[in-house]
């Protein structure tokens, strides 16, 4: 994986495990859900970086500085993206 090589680096092993059989029982667990996100067409070419300093109110509503750099980050599920933003709007509204 991506990851293996920060094995001691930056966590434990044992804390590396952890985290990799949690989520790999996580997609395991869900893969039913996964598989009927896909089918409804719900990942799409997203902005990959959501949140409210990426949007600007003008005559219309411009959503900007989208992840262009890695193709890959930005493919997800639309769910998503929408919770990305709801988070960051959440963390301004408790500041």
């Amino acid at each position: 994986s991506q990851t293996e090589k920060y094995i001691d680096i930056s966590m434990p092993r044992s804390q590396y495990e952890r985290i990799k059989k949690y989520t790999n029982d996580f997609i395991h667990n869900n893969s039913t859900l996964f598989a009927k996100r896909v089918n409804e067409n719900r990942i799409k070419d997203c902005h990959g970086d959501l949140h409210a300093a990426h949007i600007c109110f003008t005559k219309d509503i411009c959503i900007y500085d989208c992840i262009e750099f890695n193709d890959r980050f930005r493919y997800s599920d639309v769910a998503s993206e929408i919770a990305f933003l709801a988070m960051d709007l959440d963390r301004y509204q408790h500041r």
